[in-house]
């Protein structure tokens, strides 16, 4: 059986009231970094739009030649630009990331629960359900996520 993987980042905000969907590509080195254009969508949007888009977002996954992660600096991190904050810092505190990995028939949802560098941390793997489920499923999956970690932060 040949080994398939997709992979994206959701940022999401209630003060903001946004979702910021980055597509990923990975280079012939084995990094994976966000692509120049990421998707943003109000925080309202009904469950079964953001499955679909978050599938659109998954397929957008690709080998890239022409860059690589390290020569970016943090400035022109894609989620960020999109995000039309001035400060990482203000990013960073006022955006929830979830990890999206499509990976041998199951669509794993993970957190980022420590932060190693200026680059991100650790992602814990939460939970994973197949990836033939409904787009309705997958954007309440998403909403689920999202709403347990805002009320542990109560």
């Amino acid at each position: 059986m040949e080994k398939s993987y997709k992979y994206i980042k959701l940022y999401l905000s209630s003060k903001y009231e946004q979702i910021i969907i980055a597509p990923h590509y990975f280079n012939e080195d084995g990094l994976i970094f966000e692509q120049d254009i990421c998707y943003t969508y109000s925080i309202d949007i009904d469950e079964e739009t953001l499955g679909i888009k978050i599938i659109d977002a998954l397929n957008k996954y690709t080998l890239s030649k022409k860059r690589y992660f390290n020569n970016d600096k943090l400035s022109k991190w894609s989620a960020f630009v999109y995000s039309k904050l001035k400060t990482i810092k203000s990013f960073r505190e006022n955006y929830f990331c979830i990890s999206i990995s499509d990976e041998n028939g199951y669509i794993n949802f993970g957190i980022e629960y420590k932060k190693t560098d200026k680059y991100g941390g650790y992602v814990k793997n939460i939970l994973k359900i197949p990836n033939d489920s409904k787009e309705s499923d997958i954007g309440k999956t998403i909403r689920e996520i999202y709403f347990s970690k805002i009320s542990q932060n109560r």
